[in-house]
């Protein structure tokens, strides 16, 4: 048993290195890493040093790697195993501090005992250590006692796992459901009803003038108090980016490899065969090359006019694309619906820019820092030929950048310098080099109106066709009785008549949404009812009650399993709730791109 859980063990320790609270594994990947500093984060107060950071993922990329064998670690996936790893260090670090704060202690004794009784649930998926298909506690307990490195493994696990599950524990515990509160969220989702409900839809009728100067008045009126509009202080700037990407030396250093697989073709080598054994593009290597039939326009230019110029059969010289080197083989010419179609095979040779490509794409942009001072950001971009891509207002609150995403130390330089600053030169996520200079500033709390001008003019739109189609359904309510509604509604082609199945407090009206009058009105109908009508800011309705389901309180107050149930989900909300709120206090400084990280 213990050798078949040894040759279980890399899965073993992938999975016990896992801390539930992250729900995510820590990945990382070698070879990214490059000219070591110092700080590059701040986590609520505790500095993240560039050690740090290259250490979780460090070790972690060998479990990586062993789940993965055949991953094609790209710059997505490197930014991809970067984020998760700088997550787990957000929460572990923010939470570390909540579980000193609030005390929670965890003794050896605690571990071990979880470590015998509470096996983590992925651990018990592990064919080695089940019989017949289901965990099997005895060979469990033996491996603990015989293997020094499981135990080691599972103790680590809980050694950091078991704090966080205690934390949750006491922050769901000063939750405070009631019995009160169970009722409530019992009843919420068990008193329903079925039925119908008249819409008078405004949409139907012609859309109404609004002229700049109802749109302007309605822009002050409401300014204060709509959030769109008062967003704080505001910046924006310009920028050039610098892309990291092979430049022809590099690709002269993969020529003689792609040059080589070429002449093996042409000495009668196997086309599949190469193209599975040499090939890095690897969904296509896996079917010995195959690209399957395309059109036009959906290759790169340069791969598609090869693709469609070749004879059935016949195998391209070596070509390059932003990809890499690439050799064709056209497979089959046909057309679909008169569109030439082609079915292709290809052996590609992925070309990536070296550290003297970056170093010289580093340097440009660095001159082009000196330049900007020197001139201003325009200038400099007709200069080097480059287009400076301008920003939208960056407000008070943001978190991130219109345009360019989240980047903390930009928006640290939007905030702190004044118009005309100019950046160093930053690190976008994908490792590109960015120059930037601040063009705005303004101290006005405001959005202009300009930017949500159409946003307000569709607003009133609305409101002007809604108090339109009051006169309407109030006539309508008047000349017919409760019994005739849906006899007259369907013959109307402004009314739209809308099913409710399970139709409760917070449900959303098909096709049209949430109408909190809505729901309240359907709620208070019995089996034959229907409502009056119903005059809100989202139109005007009419609710039919054809079966009324009330919640048995009776029965949910006299079963506990019921009870507990809910009390657990309710708990598991309020930590959420608090977990949320914890993260959002914390102060985070993100500056990996800065790193290659």
């Amino acid at each position: 048993m213990l050798e078949q859980l040894r040759r279980n063990q890399k899965f073993v320790i992938w999975i016990v290195a896992i801390v539930f609270i992250v729900g995510m594994g820590i990945m990382g990947v070698t070879g990214i890493f490059e000219k070591p500093r110092d700080v590059i984060g701040e986590i609520d107060g505790t500095k993240v040093t560039y050690a740090m950071f290259q250490e979780e993922l460090q070790k972690n990329v060998e479990a990586y790697r062993q789940q993965n064998p055949d991953a094609d670690i790209s710059q997505d996936m490197i930014n991809s195993l970067s984020d998760q790893t700088w997550q787990r260090l957000v929460q572990k670090i923010v939470l570390g501090k909540q579980i000193k704060k609030m005390r929670v202690r965890v003794t050896d004794e605690d571990i071990l005992n979880e470590m015998q009784n509470n096996p983590p649930q992925e651990l018990m998926q592990n064919p080695g250590l089940q019989t017949n298909g289901r965990f099997d506690r005895k060979k469990y307990l033996t491996a603990l006692k015989q293997d020094t490195q499981f135990f080691n493994a599972i103790s680590d696990y809980f050694r950091e796992s078991l704090p966080f599950t205690r934390l949750m524990d006491k922050v769901k515990s000063k939750s405070n459901i009631t019995l009160d509160s169970l009722k409530a969220e019992y009843m919420k989702e068990h008193d329903e009803m079925f039925g119908k409900v008249i819409f008078f839809d405004y949409n139907k009728l012609p859309k109404p003038a609004v002229t700049d100067a109802e749109i302007k008045a309605y822009y002050d009126k409401n300014k204060d108090t709509d959030k769109e509009i008062k967003k704080g202080k505001s910046a924006s700037m310009k920028y050039l980016i610098f892309e990291i990407k092979p430049q022809d030396a590099d690709f002269n250093l993969v020529k003689a490899t792609i040059d080589d697989i070429y002449n093996d073709l042409m000495k009668g080598a196997d086309f599949g065969q190469l193209a599975k054994d040499e090939s890095e593009d690897p969904g296509s290597a896996a079917q010995f090359g195959s690209l399957g039939v395309f059109g036009k326009g959906q290759m790169v230019p340069e791969f598609e006019k090869v693709a469609f110029s070749q004879q059935p059969g016949q195998i391209s010289k070596p070509f390059k694309t932003q990809f890499g080197w690439h050799i064709v083989r056209t497979d089959s010419i046909g057309s679909k619906g008169g569109e030439p179609q082609v079915k292709a095979s290809h052996i590609l040779k992925k070309v990536n820019a070296s550290i003297e490509s970056k170093d010289a794409i580093q340097e440009q942009a660095q001159n082009a820092a000196k330049l900007i001072k020197k001139i201003g950001i325009e200038k400099a971009a007709k200069q080097l030929k480059m287009e400076a891509m301008d920003t939208d207002a960056v407000y008070s609150d943001a978190d991130f950048i219109p345009g360019m995403g989240k980047h903390d130390a930009l928006l640290k330089f939007l905030r702190k310098r004044g118009v005309g600053a100019v950046s160093k030169v930053e690190k976008d996520r994908r490792g590109n080099y960015i120059v930037a200079q601040i063009t705005t500033k303004s101290k006005d709390p405001y959005v202009p109106l300009e930017k949500v001008k159409m946003r307000l003019k569709f607003e009133l739109e609305k409101q002007k066709n809604v108090e339109a189609m009051r006169a309407k359904a109030q006539n309508f309510a008047k000349m017919h009785k409760p019994e005739e509604y849906l006899v007259y509604a369907p013959m109307d082609s402004m009314i739209k008549v809308v099913n409710l199945q399970n139709f409760k407090k917070d449900t959303y009206i098909p096709e049209i949404g949430k109408v909190q009058e809505v729901n309240e009105a359907a709620l208070k109908l019995n089996t034959g009812q229907t409502s009056a009508l119903i005059d809100s800011k989202e139109g005007q309705f009419i609710v039919i009650c054809e079966n009324r389901v009330k919640a048995d309180m009776k029965s949910f107050l006299s079963n506990k399993d019921e009870q507990k149930k809910y009390k657990d989900r309710m708990e598991e909300q309020a930590w959420n709730r608090w977990y949320d709120a914890t993260m959002k206090k914390a102060k985070i400084v993100d500056n990996r791109q800065e790193f290659n990280f």
